[in-house]
């Protein structure tokens, strides 16, 4: 709507982009620590609170998961219901 980029610096194996200097090439849930400690530093971090909450993992290797939501295409069957049956 307001035309802003879309912008993701996690790549598809959940790693961030090397790009980023301070969490580059690490997987995203390794940066937490990084990110508050620099955000402490700079005395930008109101406060921090670490509290557990249920997360998707991988059933297999525990691994934490991401989402990233596909593009999508959605069709109105319904007006075609008739002529689908047939």
């Amino acid at each position: 709507a307001y035309g802003l980029p879309v912008v993701n610096p996690v790549r598809p194996d959940g790693t961030f982009e090397e790009s980023l200097g301070l969490v580059g090439g690490l997987f995203f849930k390794k940066a937490d620590e990084k990110l508050v400690a620099d955000l402490t530093e700079r005395s930008l971090l109101f406060r921090h609170v670490a509290y557990e909450h249920r997360y998707p993992h991988c059933w297999r290797c525990h691994t934490a998961l991401l989402y990233y939501a596909p593009p999508s295409w959605y069709l109105r069957t319904t007006a075609s219901t008739d002529r689908l049956l047939q």
